[in-house]
């Protein structure tokens, strides 16, 4: 389970970038309690387009999905391949590579997520929300593909 770069990643990352690299790693290996840590109490995530009806998570929901999820990915990993920083806000587009343990391939999901960040009183930063875009197409395909392999 890894995260590649294909962007140019700086020499000394911003305190911002650095919690988005961090949530990044530790939901890619189904860190659950690493991602817990870099997040607000008020976190929140949500896919878009909000028209594609797909779900809306708090924090507890969106750390227990990504322990949940261990259990279903033989293979996870997320090849970054653009990273834009402006103040409190951080945009990563990337593509996700997951095969499930029973074989069923993601077709290279595309995804921009936006990540907006928010500074700590002690000076650190954390994930206040992440909103994502997902390409519904090939997510919906493979959310389907993946509940047939579960009910199997």
């Amino acid at each position: 389970m890894t995260v590649t770069f294909t962007a140019p990643i700086p020499a000394n990352p911003s305190a911002q970038l650095q919690v988005v690299l961090k949530i990044l790693e530790s939901g890619v290996a189904f860190d659950a309690k690493g991602v817990a840590s870099v997040t607000t109490e008020d976190f929140m995530h949500s896919y878009l387009p909000e028209g594609a009806g797909l779900p809306k998570y708090t924090k507890a929901e969106f750390v227990a999905r990504v322990d949940s999820m261990k259990s279903t990915f033989k293979t996870f990993a997320f090849e970054v391949k653009e990273i834009i920083e402006a103040p409190d806000t951080i945009v990563v587009y990337m593509v996700v590579h997951a095969t499930t343990k029973g074989g069923v391939s993601n077709r290279d999901i595309e995804m921009i997520n936006v990540l907006y960040v928010a500074e700590q009183a002690d000076g650190t930063y954390k994930v206040k929300k992440s909103k994502e875009y997902v390409d519904t197409v090939k997510y919906v395909k493979f959310a389907a593909d993946v509940q047939k392999e579960l009910l199997a």
